[in-house]
């Protein structure tokens, strides 16, 4: 008989494959970001591919070997897409806010594509290759995967995503400890009351920096304005207000916007915090019981899992995630900044 937990799990998995293709396609459709789009949609591959266990629930140790070789691989080439797409992104914005570099470039969109097109495919024919002829692939509890020997394991999510999840992380923490700098400058002229044009474009944007970051211009009457936009995250457009005025006061619309700004791109940097610590998190439970392992039984020894473990977690809640960050309809959100 199928315990109540494998049908919760099973469950949860079935709305995780939801939240992943409506934040896909809603990233897709509003054209905001395609690589947070790719990395929803590879999340929800990954959880349509553990859901067809669904098939075999009642006696999912005796799966057909070829399905669970299938499984097995399907799984690791979304895993894959997922890394790679979450570090494409983490790289597109640290350029963009640490280097100031153009984010529309035309050599770097098509590094994106080659790494999402190629990556993913180069990787998946390594791991069959090895996989079959270790006779790696067993059943879990819930999918296939790499069983034994563990070292297998290592060229899936266990090593390569693990690895590079450190990487992704720090280019986001890097990029989001930017904005938040340029925030607390702003804010302080603001609470001194010192938001005239030249304060607050200095505190928002270093010396350094060239028009890209200028994301939102301020437009009055007899006013000099520059205007350029991009888009730093995937649900919203990050905005900071920068002008360039004539000596006179500035206006209390203008100082409005200028708050309006400033929670605008508050919001898109803790979206920014909320992505890489939610993904991160997920890549270490699904690494951790292969490392444990590892460090007991060496590089050779055999994966032992009784019912549910963290990579089943992680495997299920990937979708859930990135819904919550990215594809949370505006009218929640908006629910729950009034509450606070």
């Amino acid at each position: 008989m199928v315990s109540i937990t494998i049908i919760i799990v099973y469950f949860i998995c079935f709305i995780s494959v939801i939240c992943g293709v409506s934040t896909a396609l809603k990233l897709y459709l509003s054209g905001k970001n395609y690589l947070i789009a790719v990395l929803a949609a590879s999340m929800a591959v990954g959880e349509l591919d553990i859901l067809s266990s669904v098939i075999w629930i009642n006696d999912f140790q005796n799966v057909p070997k070829s399905f669970c070789i299938f499984q097995a691989l399907l799984l690791q080439y979304a895993v894959y897409l997922q890394i790679i797409a979450a570090v494409c992104f983490s790289y597109h914005i640290y350029q963009l806010l640490v280097h100031y570099k153009k984010g529309s470039s035309q050599t770097l969109q098509k590094i994106y594509v080659s790494a999402l097109v190629g990556g993913p495919i180069i990787m998946t024919i390594i791991a069959a290759i090895v996989s079959i002829k270790t006779d790696a692939v067993r059943p879990f509890a819930l999918n296939c995967d790499f069983k034994k020997p563990i070292w297998v394991r290592l060229i899936g999510y266990s090593g390569f995503n693990f690895v590079l999840t450190f990487f992704g992380v720090y280019l986001s923490a890097r990029a989001a400890y930017q904005v938040f700098k340029h925030l607390d400058q702003f804010k302080s002229n603001l609470s001194n009351g010192d938001i005239s044009s030249n304060s607050s474009s200095s505190a928002m944007v270093t010396n350094h920096s060239s028009p890209e970051i200028q994301i939102y211009i301020d437009n009055t009457d007899e006013t000099n304005v520059e205007t350029t936009e991009i888009n730093t995250t995937a649900s919203s457009t990050a905005t900071v207000t920068s002008t360039r005025q004539t000596r006179r006061p500035v206006t209390t619309q203008t100082s409005l916007r200028q708050i309006k700004a400033y929670n605008m791109t508050k919001a898109a940097a803790i979206r920014m915090v909320l992505f890489s610590c939610g993904f991160a998190l997920i890549n270490v439970a699904a690494a951790f019981q292969t490392i444990t392992t590892i460090l007991k039984q060496g590089l050779f020894g055999e994966v032992v899992i009784e019912g549910l473990g963290g990579n089943d977690f992680a495997g299920v809640l990937s979708g859930l995630m990135i819904f919550l960050v990215f594809g949370l309809p505006n009218g929640v959100k908006k629910c729950f900044s009034r509450r606070r």
